[in-house]
């Protein structure tokens, strides 16, 4: 019983972690990717090349760095459950006046609109909650998959500037 206890506990840890990382605020939004993309290549056996280019952590405000890593995470465990992926790319990129991540991989692929019906009428999270999250930075999701060939998914928003606080 003691060892079921210890375990939900850490479950319970690491949720709260995932829903807000401490490191953004000390390490950064790239560095915290990174971080996360290490430990979740190590835990799940998935090569993950990840590279982030012309982002600026101080232009951004702390809504947009969850949100963004929060689609990443989303990303990769979709990955993980569906694709059954060995290698997963990540780009994310400032491209004024936008902000664009590219999240993709060379799994099994899958139908986008039977999915996305499917997502929508079961309720489930996954690519819905990606496109809800897209949503909140007033962007844009494009989902390419083709069966055998993998999925790409492209996130395109405007950096909006940091509020002041």
């Amino acid at each position: 019983l003691s060892k079921t206890v210890q375990n939900i506990i850490m479950d319970v840890r690491e949720m709260a972690y995932g829903l807000r990382p401490v490191e953004l605020n000390h390490l950064g939004l790239v560095q915290t990717i990174a971080r996360y993309c290490e430990d979740f290549s190590v835990k799940d056996k998935l090569k993950i090349d990840f590279f982030a280019a012309g982002i600026d952590d101080s232009q951004m405000d702390i809504d947009t760095k969850i949100i963004l890593y929060r689609l990443i995470q989303e990303g990769l465990n979709n990955i993980k459950k569906h694709a059954c992926a060995d290698n997963a790319v990540i780009r994310l990129v400032r491209s004024f006046p936008d902000i664009i991540l590219r999240i993709a991989d060379n799994g099994k692929g899958f139908d986008v609109q039977k999915q996305l019906a499917k997502t929508f009428n079961k309720k489930q999270m996954g690519l819905g909650t990606m496109e809800q999250r897209t949503g909140f930075l007033n962007g844009t999701i494009k989902i390419e998959s083709r069966l055998t060939q993998g999925t790409k998914i492209m996130i395109k928003f405007p950096c909006m500037e940091k509020k002041n606080e």
